[in-house]
């Protein structure tokens, strides 16, 4: 077995600074789902579920996000 490197990465803004950037990220996901979910009502078939499945992994990926924001 080969060794693994790990990268640590340190973030110098302030934890304000980053819970702001998240929120602002949290945002423009939700406006990109709701483009998604803007054009769904165009699209049938494969297509039409193929966006619903990407809303859907918005949403989760939005959840997620606050979850965090709420615990940390």
């Amino acid at each position: 077995m080969g060794r693994g490197v790990v990268t640590v990465i340190t973030d110098p803004s302030p934890p304000e600074t980053v819970t702001e950037e998240m929120s602002s990220t949290v945002n423009a996901l939700f406006a990109v789902g709701l483009e998604l979910a803007a054009v769904r009502c165009l699209v049938d078939g494969e297509a039409g579920r193929r966006i619903d499945r990407a809303i859907g992994a918005l949403d989760d990926v939005i959840t997620d996000v606050r979850s965090l924001l709420d615990t940390g």
